[in-house]
């Protein structure tokens, strides 16, 4: 069996891996991972990452671990940033990377981002070699059906049900039926961490030929909010915010100080779920949160956050 090595070296152009799924559904740890084989095999990626709010903490953290990563933000790569695509893309390839990760914006239609990749102009120096979907096992990637967006699952070579340490079997037999009435040819893998057989996932080398049709999204009904925070929270009642988070927030990431530590710490909110750690980044990112969600009242939220700053 060949090596991805060897596959890469005699590939005609380079590889091109998109990852798309709904908010939280764990994109960014299946990256990491990817990341850390493709080291370990020697190989050389280009990163793009998507974040919609105007700040990409996916973009930031990625950075901060030493890793030569390309941004957009304040916009989904399928259509409001479609002409810095292909300029974008363009650098990249001119850095003659052995493989190009890109991460979408959890609202992305994957069918415009594959039109996109398939453009003629492109087809002589990447291609796309499989679409990998990422969803959530307790199926938190149903909030999208109310919005018209097609389903990740349909255009994926590679659909990860994740989070199924956190899943009830009946919620993974769901997940599994669900994507397999979608696609009959995807290859489903059950994941805790989005951790893989990362080698199966970069043999992928397919080729695909551009969609006949492709609709342009509609994103008017997601709303977001990027809060650049002027100094340190207070712990407590920035936990019972974050807690409290309506609804309409599906999820929010970011990096905070607090007026206690001297370190800087990163959220992590999905599906009322909500996590936060310590790091240690290089360069340090700027101390920001992006909320994500439908409709929800961003002065109210904007006005909590404030009162959790630590008084002047």
């Amino acid at each position: 069996m060949l090596s991805v090595k060897t596959l890469f070296e005699h590939a005609p152009s380079i590889p091109i891996y998109v990852i798309s799924g709904f908010l939280g559904s764990g994109k960014t740890t299946f990256l990491q991972g990817l990341l850390a084989y493709a080291a370990s095999q020697g190989l050389q990626p280009a990163i793009l990452i998507n974040d919609y709010g105007d700040v990409s903490t996916d973009g930031e953290r990625l950075r901060g671990q030493g890793y030569p990563t390309k941004t957009f933000a304040d916009g989904c790569i399928c259509c409001t940033l479609r002409p810095d695509l292909n300029s974008a893309l363009t650098d990249l390839i001119s850095q003659q990377p052995d493989v190009i990760f890109i991460e979408a914006t959890g609202l992305a239609d994957p069918v415009r981002l594959l039109d996109q990749l398939t453009h003629i102009e492109m087809l002589s120096q990447a291609f796309v070699a499989a679409m990998i979907a990422v969803i959530d096992a307790r199926g938190s990637s149903q909030q999208m059906a109310g919005y018209g967006l097609r389903s990740f699952a349909e255009t994926a070579d590679f659909v990860l049900i994740n989070k199924c340490d956190l899943a009830h079997w009946m919620q993974l037999a769901r997940a599994v039926q669900g994507v397999q009435r979608k696609n009959s040819r995807a290859k489903i893998l059950l994941t805790t961490y989005a951790d893989v057989d990362f080698s199966e996932v970069l043999s992928q080398q397919g080729t695909r030929s551009a969609p006949a049709t492709a609709r342009a999204p509609q994103h008017d009904h997601f709303h977001t909010l990027t809060y650049r925070a002027p100094c340190s929270f207070v712990p407590e009642p920035f936990a019972e915010v974050m807690q409290a988070l309506p609804d309409e927030v599906w999820r929010a990431k970011g990096f905070v100080r607090f007026h206690d530590s001297s370190k800087q710490w990163e959220l992590q909110f999905t599906g009322k779920e909500f996590f936060i750690g310590q790091v240690s980044l290089t360069p340090q990112p700027q101390d920001h949160l992006v909320f994500i969600g439908a409709a929800f009242d961003r002065s109210a939220l904007l006005a909590a956050l404030d009162s959790c700053l630590v008084p002047h």
